[in-house]
C-alpha cells in the first residue's frame, strides 16, 4: 500500500507539477565545476586516495520540480585516473534565491592507472564498468542565468574490475563538487 501511495505522489508531481506553480522554471542548465573525490579501495595501492578534478552536467527540466541530468566527471590522482559519465532524474525545490536538489545517477565509469615512471611508455590500462550517484546539493542565484553551485555531495559507487585485474571489485567514493551553474530558456 505505501509503494502505492508514493507512486500516486509520485506521478502527480510529475504531471501537474508544472501547473502547480506560476514561476518561471529554466528550460535547461549546464554546470561546470571543481571536483574532489575520495577515491576509496580503487587500487591495491591503498585504501583511499585523494583525487581532484572537473565535473560537468546538463539539465533538461520537464518542470518546475523534476529534471532528467546527464553528468561527465573526471577525477585524477598520483597513481589512477576515473572518468564517470551518469544520467537519471533530479528533483529540486525552487524559491527565488536558492535551489536545493537531490539527484540519482546510473551509468559507467572507467579508470586507468598513470605510469609509474617516465621511462614506461604512456598507454591507457584501464579496466570499465558501472558507476552510481546518490546525492543533492545546492545553487544560490546570482542574475536570471547564473547560480553558484554552493556545494553538491554524492556517494559515488563503482564496480570496476574484478578477477584478473589490478582493481578490487566494488568501490565507494565521496564526490564533492564546486562551480558554476548557467541557466537557459523558461517553461
Amino acid at each position: 500500500m505505501k509503494k502505492q501511495l508514493w507512486f500516486v505522489l509520485l506521478f502527480g508531481l510529475f504531471v501537474c507539477g508544472h501547473t502547480a506553480f506560476a514561476q518561471d522554471v529554466p528550460q535547461g542548465e549546464f554546470f561546470a565545476g571543481f571536483t574532489y573525490t575520495r577515491l576509496n579501495d580503487l587500487t591495491p595501492r591503498g585504501p583511499s586516495q585523494d583525487a581532484f578534478g572537473f565535473n560537468l552536467q546538463g539539465v533538461y527540466n520537464v518542470n518546475r520540480v523534476l529534471g532528467i541530468v546527464g553528468d561527465f566527471g573526471a577525477h585524477y590522482d598520483n597513481a589512477t585516473n576515473l572518468y564517470t559519465f551518469m544520467a537519471g532524474p533530479r528533483v529540486s525545490l525552487r524559491s527565488d534565491r536558492v535551489t536545493p536538489f537531490a539527484h540519482v545517477l546510473l551509468g559507467g565509469a572507467r579508470a586507468s592507472r598513470v605510469p609509474v615512471s617516465n621511462t614506461t611508455p604512456l598507454r591507457f590500462d584501464g579496466d570499465g564498468g558501472f558507476a552510481m550517484a546518490m546525492g543533492g546539493g545546492l545553487d544560490v542565484k546570482v542574475s536570471d542565468s547564473v547560480s553558484l553551485r554552493a556545494i553538491q555531495g554524492e556517494y559515488m559507487f563503482t564496480k570496476i574490475g574484478g578477477s584478473g585485474s589490478v582493481l578490487r571489485d566494488t568501490q565507494s567514493h565521496l564526490r564533492l563538487s564546486f562551480g558554476v551553474n548557467f541557466t537557459f530558456g523558461k517553461k
